[in-house]
């Protein structure tokens, strides 16, 4: 099978924008990664908010 100079060239294209957006893809998952325990610690304490509520707002002696 032979493939003319354009056919080439737009398999190479595709095949750099697919190596790119892997990149991309993997760049931004290892950012979230170190982020997601913060960000499920504030919704457990914001799902909680009440909290402070109950505290006995007593003077200390």
């Amino acid at each position: 099978m032979l493939i003319n100079q354009r056919e080439c060239l737009d398999i190479l294209v595709g095949i750099k924008a697919e190596i790119k957006n892997a990149q991309y893809r993997a760049t931004v998952t290892a950012d979230q990664e170190p982020l997601m325990p913060y960000y499920h610690i504030g919704k457990i304490i914001n799902g909680h908010k009440d909290w402070g509520k109950r505290i006995d707002r007593k003077p200390f002696t």
